[in-house]
């Protein structure tokens, strides 16, 4: 599911204040800091004030705040800024209180879920579960559509950032500096077998979910798959770690642009998973302790993985500093976007 739909935090509705005018212009958004917190990072830099209308508190921040997004879209002037009047904004707080009180319980009961061990006996299609698969493969590759057009967006601004760090407000590049040593358990692994075996640690839990049906990216969407990775080839290129400028280019309008389409993909991305976690619910629950429901939904938990101790095989100072497994790694330059548009 997607990020932080099913995560419990707090949805606010901000109010911005403008001194002597009378103001409708709130903002939805979500976090799981104290929302004064939020506040204070929103008000700096800011010359109007922003004050708390209302909050919620959500068993689901990602999925209220979706809805909430979603059925006032009409009313939304910039990503998580809306204008209300106050009886639209009546509406919105009845509308939030209503989504929790129905899916706040149902977000706590599959957290429990999520963290229970399934049987491994199937479950047969319902007519309704056949016709909610349907709609979760539209939404799946609709969501990986918007993806390629989001990470084309993001390559052609690689593209203009070029041999500099990064322009300004928009993009950046990190990790430019050789890391500080750690251990690679992998060459462990490979140079000490027994050692590495001594620190395995059992009884892992582990969780796969998937809509079953749904197909790659290159098979859907073979176009804009294919353009995508030409971009990424020509683009990744450019940037290179022994001669590039440490400075930042200005914005253009060709970056501008770019920079509001990957935003504009990111909002429409939070909706269509929020829509799509919508369906796995009903999924889950009807799952319970069944692995799956047969072509439709795979719901399996496990408790027979195993992973590394790191932090065991630290303890054991004769080994764990060994050169052979601990050592640094070359820089590995990372290219990010800014989600928001944080400029005029």
């Amino acid at each position: 599911m997607a990020g932080d739909n099913f995560d419990k935090g707090w949805v606010y509705i901000l109010h911005f204040k403008i001194p002597g005018l009378k103001s409708n212009y709130f903002k939805i958004g979500l976090t799981k800091n104290p929302i004064p917190e939020r506040i204070s990072g929103l008000q700096t830099g800011n010359p109007f004030k922003i004050v708390k209308h209302h909050h919620f508190d959500s068993e689901c921040m990602g999925l209220l705040e979706g809805h909430l997004h979603k059925i006032f879209a009409e009313r939304r002037f910039r990503k998580e800024w809306f204008t209300f009047a106050p009886r639209v904004l009546k509406k919105v707080i009845k509308e939030g209180t209503d989504f929790s009180n129905k899916y706040n319980p149902l977000a706590i009961k599959l957290r429990k879920l999520d963290k229970q061990t399934s049987i491994h006996k199937p479950m047969t299609p319902t007519a309704n579960h056949l016709k909610l698969h349907k709609e979760a493969i539209a939404i799946s590759r609709k969501i990986q559509e918007i993806e390629l057009q989001r990470d084309i967006a993001k390559e052609n601004l690689r593209r203009l950032t070029g041999n500099c760090i990064g322009i300004d407000g928009i993009t950046g590049f990190t990790g430019l500096k050789i890391p500080a040593p750690s251990l690679k358990s992998s060459e462990l692994k490979k140079h000490d077998l027994s050692e590495w075996q001594k620190w395995q640690i059992t009884g892992i839990f582990s969780k796969k979910e998937e809509i079953i049906g749904v197909g790659t990216k290159l098979k859907n969407h073979p176009k804009l798959d294919t353009k995508h990775k030409v971009l990424k080839n020509s683009a990744s290129s450019l940037f290179d770690l022994s001669t590039y400028n440490a400075k930042t280019k200005s914005r253009s309008k060709s970056s501008r642009n770019y920079h509001a389409e990957y935003i504009d993909c990111i909002g429409e991305l939070g909706l269509l998973k929020a829509d799509l976690d919508m369906i796995i619910i009903q999924f889950k629950l009807d799952c319970r302790r069944r692995h799956e429901i047969i072509d439709v939904f795979k719901y399996l938990r496990t408790d027979n993985g195993t992973k590394f101790d790191k932090d065991g095989f630290n303890t054991n100072k004769r080994k764990a500093y060994d050169a052979r497994w601990f050592y640094s790694n070359n820089p590995s330059p990372s290219f990010s976007v800014s989600n928001a548009i944080g400029y005029q």
